[in-house]
């Protein structure tokens, strides 16, 4: 007679799967748990792993010093900010400028016509308001913007805090030049503008503020004792440079002494050219216009120190 074949039952079968299972997972668990481990001992040294570290609270626990700690592209440094990133779609807001109105103000080419800019969070003296004089040290913030600024491509950044457009129908922008610096920040920056809120904060002024604080603490360009002292209500040639005394104007004078004759004029070329009362045929027709950056000087080697040629 044969032997009938036992077979396990299905709760016998199932207990045995489940252990397999189990057995399974612990060891993947364990083999993963110590590639973990292996890891963790080739990039954190025994002697510190665990330990926590504390973040700085101040510049001073973090050993940052205001006066070596720059903001790119900003002539002075300013401790603990950062120069803020180009916005990323910015280049869809390409401009070319095509004349610098004043130091805080443009005319561009945007968007198929020419449009007036005006720099937002900041303020440089008047240089070409007709209802003013010259305020002190307009013209160099002019000039700096020609330098940063003109027939150069750049891209305009606008701001929802400050609407579209001023009184005047100006645009309202902040201006980022090709190589990432930021004119706004610039200007404040190099002590050619105050910083200025209109109204409402707008979104870079804690960076802004910083700026300005620097360029005063380093008596930088109009906070200089030598330029403004900050007075933007000075005289255009306030201050050691251009004031007439015994330096003479070795700078070139805006508003020069009686005796100081000699006219330092910028070409449509960019040439500097002086003439000379009496010697230079041409001497009365020469206008003067120090938005442009012609200057007055009291003898013929201020004018050449400065690099200005004898008109032929």
């Amino acid at each position: 007679m044969a032997r009938k074949r036992t077979t396990p039952s299905r709760s016998t079968q199932s207990q045995f799967n489940t252990i397999l299972f189990a057995i399974v997972l612990i060891a993947l668990v364990a083999w993963l748990f110590n590639g973990y481990l292996n890891n963790e001992d080739s990039a954190i040294p025994n002697d510190v792993r665990g330990t926590s570290v504390p973040l700085p609270t101040s510049a001073e626990e973090a050993e940052i010093d205001p006066a070596t700690t720059p903001v790119r592209g900003t002539p002075i440094p300013a401790p603990l900010l950062n120069t803020p990133e180009m916005p990323a779609d910015i280049e869809e807001s390409a401009a070319q400028v095509v004349a610098v109105v004043a130091g805080d103000t443009l005319d561009v080419r945007f968007d198929g016509r020419i449009e007036r800019v005006r720099l937002i969070g900041l303020n440089t003296p008047e240089s070409v308001d007709p209802r003013r004089p010259v305020q002190c040290f307009g013209v160099e913030a002019s000039a700096y913007t020609k330098s940063l600024a003109l027939d150069q491509t750049v891209y305009l950044e606008f701001d929802n805090s400050q609407g579209e457009r001023d009184q005047f129908d100006r645009l309202l922008a902040y201006i980022w030049l090709t190589d990432g610096r930021l004119l706004n920040l610039e200007l404040i920056g190099g002590g050619y503008a105050a910083q200025y809120t209109f109204n409402t904060p707008y979104l870079y002024r804690d960076l802004f503020r910083s700026a300005e604080r620097i360029a005063r603490d380093s008596e930088a360009g109009l906070w200089s004792p030598d330029t403004c002292d900050g007075d933007f209500d000075a005289p255009a040639d306030y201050g050691a440079a251009g004031n007439g005394d015994a330096t003479g104007c070795a700078d070139g004078c805006i508003q020069p002494p009686a005796d100081c004759t000699i006219k330092g004029n910028v070409n449509a070329a960019g040439r500097k050219i002086y003439h000379e009362d009496g010697v230079s045929d041409g001497y009365n027709s020469v206008n003067m216009n120090p938005g442009e950056g012609d200057r007055w000087f009291c003898n013929v080697d201020e004018a050449e120190a400065a690099g200005f040629i004898s008109a032929p």
